[in-house]
Formats: structure tokens, sequence, C-alpha cells
């Protein structure tokens, strides 16, 4: 086979960094926080740090995410850019390392096909821009794959370092990937046992250095979650025996790590993976071996654990979520050898690297053309975080349908959704003058945020307003936030002077939502009415008169909503 210089490599993987890069930083400070991503700055905003230490809820399951979040309070502030910026790091990061850390295993074409894999993945692209441990857990249980490979191979010390390392990390940051440490144990183990009948699997370690890594391992887990084992609060096992995946689970799950539909992931994808299983584990049995264990690691307990949606795609995938970058890893060996073939035709040299670039360019580019990327990340909006766009990458006919069907998925058991759009986001669409409109109220969850709906038909840029509330309107433990929260609720108590949120205005300080720029504030009469399509109930917002008091009479109003102008005064 032809190998590429070490110039074609790093040019290969440099570009992909850059695309990657690219895609993960677009308009990041302009995406609001939504959903999730606020577990882990209410638990700061209304914690100390001794309690963050100990605070392992069910909605803010990552105490060193925390604890940076409590740090940035104290520092240069909560932003959209802060929150996600571990994240933004980890995505960015595994495009350059894992390509790297794989040439010896897979060979130089496949390390490629997998940076630009990695690069263009919808699902990794959203999880780095998410401020949840998901990227960082992407990244540290590869490493600690990888690095666990190494040292079965070598005996070395430090890739046993490097191992425990990397998998104490990824279950300090996500309890349930504690798996990143057990599963390359067992296979040591059983290496050992089998290495002599099989050589190719064998592991240099001694029994004696496994032992004392799983000891090192555990005690260091041990040690970092004493805090919270020894809080009464937490109740893990309420989450489990809900719900179970079924086969279409598992077809929508392979085309959310695909990042295309549901067809091509079945009939393309799926065959690909396959034939890059059989190349891999030609090259490299003891790393295909580890992948299969990883895989049958991370399937088996979502099936019989049975947590509380796992028969949701994006559930799934997220609780498989170490099967992504291994996914990628996959489709590029078979990448690789479909392309190979290629190389009798061509003579050496110049001609067959440049006939292998170009086809690993076009495979990756007709990837990323046929999913979500070119009309997520392209245009206004401020809700590429949204989970509608990322539970389903089937196409669909509009973004109210995208809507419903992200609805249907999550199990919505209200009335369907019939979004109401006001003729005042389609006239706004006509006007080629660039400017914002502020939108309250700003709701939190996904399944409350039809805002998308609206943005995309105007094209303009939208903030978010908010007004703190004197409490919250449910009581509940810090880290744990309701769906129907608005921005006020979770801010309630924020300490001002140390959040800096782009996309947010507080309504109640004139002289920053002068500094918005902000042409129009939109004030939703009843934002579930609006989003059931319902006509809301004709009373008088006690908010409304505290906008007219500030910025005039509306100089727009229908059944939902009043607009206020705000260069009036």
């Amino acid at each position: 086979m032809n190998a590429p210089s070490t110039t074609v490599f790093r040019v290969h993987v440099v570009l992909a960094l850059v695309v990657g890069s690219g895609l993960r930083m677009h308009d990041l400070a302009g995406q609001f926080v939504l959903s999730d991503e606020w577990h882990g700055p209410h638990a700061a905003l209304n914690a100390t740090w001794a309690e963050l230490a100990a605070l392992l809820t069910l909605g803010a399951t990552s105490v060193p995410s925390n604890l940076y979040y409590e740090f940035l309070l104290g520092s240069i502030g909560l932003s959209e850019w802060t929150l996600r910026m571990p994240s933004v790091l980890a995505g960015v990061l595994a495009i350059g390392a894992i390509p790297w850390l794989l040439r010896r295993s897979i060979g130089d074409w496949a390390s490629m096909a997998t940076a630009w894999l990695l690069a263009v993945s919808p699902l990794l692209v959203f999880y780095s821009r998410y401020a949840r441990p998901y990227a960082l857990v992407v990244l540290l249980t590869f490493l600690a794959f990888l690095a666990c490979r190494r040292w079965a191979a070598t005996g070395h010390r430090s890739a046993g370092l490097a191992f425990v390392a990397a998998a104490v990390l990824a279950g300090y940051f996500h309890l349930l990937e504690v798996r990143s440490l057990l599963i390359p144990l067992v296979c040591l183990v059983a290496a050992k046992g089998i290495g002599p009948r099989l050589p190719m699997l064998r592991a240099e370690p001694s029994w004696r250095a496994i032992g004392c890594a799983g000891l090192a391992g555990c005690a260091a887990l041990a040690l970092l979650f004493t805090p919270a084992l020894l809080s009464p609060s937490e109740r893990f096992f309420q989450i489990l025996g809900e719900d179970s995946p079924t086969a279409a689970t598992l077809v929508s799950a392979l085309a959310l790590l695909g990042g295309t539909n549901g067809g091509a992931a079945f009939f393309v994808l799926l065959p690909l993976a396959l034939l890059g299983t059989w190349r891999l584990v030609a090259r490299d049995p003891w790393l295909g071996s580890l992948f299969a264990a990883v895989a049958i690691g991370c399937l088996v307990p979502v099936f019989g654990a049975r947590p509380v949606d796992s028969d949701v795609a994006l559930v799934f995938a997220r609780y498989t979520i170490p099967l992504l970058p291994i996914g990628a890893v996959l489709l590029a060996c078979g990448a690789d050898l479909l392309i190979e073939w290629l190389d009798p035709w061509l003579r050496e040299g110049f001609v067959r690297t440049s006939a292998r670039s170009l086809a690993l360019f076009a495979l990756v580019l007709g990837l990323a053309a046929a999913g979500p990327l070119p009309s997520l990340y392209s245009g206004a909006n401020a809700f590429t975080n949204h989970k509608a766009f990322h539970s389903s990458y089937e196409a669909v006919a509009s973004d109210s349908e995208r809507f419903a069907r992200f609805l249907e998925q999550m199990k919505w058991r209200g009335p369907p959704p019939n979004v109401a759009v006001s003729d005042f986001y389609r006239m706004l669409a006509d006007e080629t003058d660039e400017f914002a409109l502020i939108e309250y109220p700003m709701p939190i969850g996904d399944l409350f945020s039809p805002g998308f709906i609206h943005q995309r038909i105007h094209g303009k840029q939208v903030l978010g307003g908010w007004v703190p509330r004197p409490a919250p309107r449910e009581e509940r433990a810090p880290g744990v936030v309701y769906a129907n929260w608005w921005v006020g609720d979770v801010l309630a108590g924020a300490r001002r002077d140390r959040t800096h949120f782009r996309s947010l205005v507080s309504l109640r300080d004139r002289e920053a939502v002068r500094a918005s720029g902000a042409r129009y504030l939109v004030l939703h009469r009843d934002l579930r009415a609006e989003r059931l399509g319902w006509t809301p109930k004709p009373e008088r917002l006690r908010i409304a008169d505290t906008f007219e008091a500030n910025w005039g009479a509306p100089v727009f109003a229908d059944t939902w909503i009043l607009v206020y102008d705000l260069r009036e005064r």
C-alpha cells in the first residue's frame, strides 16, 4: 500500500482541525444556553465549593464541571464561551490527537479519514458546543482505550499510567464512564489468559501491574467521589427500569452516530463500518477486540438496566457515547479499504497520493453535505444546540414539523404542537437591515422553546430577555432545573457582575437593553398557547405595563405578541 508522506498526513490533519474548529466555534457567543446546559450554572449559583464537591444529582452528574463553573463565578464570569470552553477544547483536541495516536494501528490514510470524520460529525460538533461533559468523555475514554492498547503491546509503565489517568478523569467527569477503566482491565485479564494460545492478543503487563492499575484506578475514583458518596441526597436507581430500547432505537441512534438519515446509515454506513471492522481486526487484532468489548460493555448495560428515556435515540446515543469515535475509526478503515481499490490503476507517487486525497475529500464532503451541517450552521440561528435539530437527522418539510417530531420522540403527553407564527416575523423577513430583537420570556427547556421556528423565518439576530424572579417557581435542589423554567428562574440569584451572557439581556437594566443594540422587544402573551396554536386568554400582562412605561406603547400587536420599538425612548 502506498503510504503518504508525513507532510501529506500533516496537511490533512491540519485542514481537518481548521474545519472542525470552525464548526465548533461558529457564532458560539450568540448561542442560547439551553436545557441541560443550565444544570451546572444553577448548581454553581446556589451551592458552595464544599457542596459542589458532594453534588452528584441526577441533573448535574459532573462534579468537576460544577466546580469549574464556580471558579468562573469567582473570576472571569459565566458566559456562552466560558461555559462551553472545556467542550470546545476537548472536541478540537480529539480531531488532532486521535489520528496521530492511531497511525501505527490503522495506517496513515485511515487515520486521516478519522480526522475528517471527527471534524464533521454532527453529533460531535453538537456536543463540542454544549456545556456538558460529553465531549470530554469522548476524548478521555478514547485516550484511555488507546493507552491501554499501547500498554498491552509494550508493557511500559508510562502507558499504564496514562490509561489509568484518562479512565479516572473520564469517570470523574461522568460516573457512568467508570466503564472506561473496567472494560479495558477485563480485556487485559482475558488477554493474559489466552495470550499463550493467541500471540496476537497477548498482553505484556504482568498480573501484578494489572492488579495495581485496577486498585489505583478504583481508589482514585473512590477518593474523588468520597464527598458525594457520603451525601445522602442521591438516588441513582430511580432512573432504572423505566424504558426499553428497541430495534428502531438502534437504527435511529446509528443514523445520529453517522450524521445522516436512517436509510443511508443502515444501507451505506453500517456495511462500510463492518468492512472497516474486518480491516481493523486484520491490522490490529488487539485494538479490534478492545473496541468489540467496549461496544458490548456500552450496549448490554443499557438494554439490561433500561434507564429512563433509553428508547429515545439521542438519549441512547448519549448513554453509549464512547462508541462515537470508535464508529468514526471503523468508517475510516472501511473507506480506506474502498479507496485502496484505486491503487492498481494509478501510478506511484504524486498521482496516487492526489487521487486518494481527492477520493477522501469527496467521501467526507458527501457525508457532510448529506447531513444537517449545511442548513444548521448557515444563516441566523441562535438555537443550534436545540435538541430538535439533533434528535433526528431525517429530512423534514419545515421547522414546525421538526419541532413536532421532536416532541413526539420525547414522548410529549400534551396536545400536539401547532406553533403559531405572528405576521410580525414575516414582516421582519422583508427588511434588509441587520438588527436584533429581544424575545421575552425566554424558556430554557427544549420542549418549551420553539423560538428557532420564528428566527429561521425572519432571519434576524435574537436575544433573550429576562427578568429575575424573587424565587424559583418550584423548590429544587442545586443543579436540577425544570424544563418549563424561564431564564429568570435560573438567574434569580446570579451575581450579576459575574454573568456576561451576550445572548441574554436583563430587561430591568435599561443601559443593558440600550447596549444590546436591539431594535424591537417582543413580548409573548402566552408561550404555552402559542406553542399549541391556541388563542391566549385576553388578560392584561402586568409586565406589559412596565414595558410601556419604559418604551412606550406597542408598535405592533396581535393575538400572540406585543412589540415595542426600543428606539422610541
